[in-house]
């Protein structure tokens, strides 16, 4: 019985290392993405403002040309 019983301790402790590890992991991946999202979504902003200013500068230029013309 006793022997048994220490089987079963072992086996519960095994399985709740492994689901600390498995955690650890889901967590890390989480975070990783997470990460990727703003980063992505800080390229979109950069990306949108200097389109905007292209826009902008374009149109500028345009006025000029249209007025002189």
């Amino acid at each position: 019985m006793v022997a048994v019983d220490s089987e079963e301790e072992k086996r519960k402790e095994y399985r709740l290392e492994e689901e600390k590890k498995t955690k650890k992991r889901k967590n890390k991946k989480v975070k990783e993405k997470e990460k990727e999202e703003k980063e992505e979504e800080e390229q979109k902003k950069k990306n949108s403002s200097k389109s905007q200013l292209v826009m902008a500068g374009l149109c500028s230029l345009f006025r000029n040309v249209v007025i002189v013309i």
